[in-house]
């Protein structure tokens, strides 16, 4: 897609969010942002790890990999 189309719907879509939170009670703008908050936690926490799990196999298949051993011959 193209990038300029799809910033410029990131971009309303936000506004039309704010719009939403000025028209609904602030006791439940204040819950949703508690919840908001709740969830980009989970999602840092779960991209973390993530991202150190990853890492981890990555390390460890290439330990394994140096350690193979290798037939070669040397032709006189």
């Amino acid at each position: 897609m193209n990038k300029a189309f799809i910033i410029k719907m990131m971009k309303a879509k936000k506004m039309q969010y704010e719009a939403l939170k000025e028209i609904i009670p602030e006791k439940m703008v204040n819950k949703i942002s508690d919840l908001e908050n709740e969830v980009i936690d989970l999602v840092k926490e779960y991209a973390m790890s993530e991202f150190t799990e990853t890492k981890c196999k990555n390390n460890t298949s290439e330990e394994t990999a140096s350690k193979k051993v290798h037939k070669v011959t040397i032709e006189s």
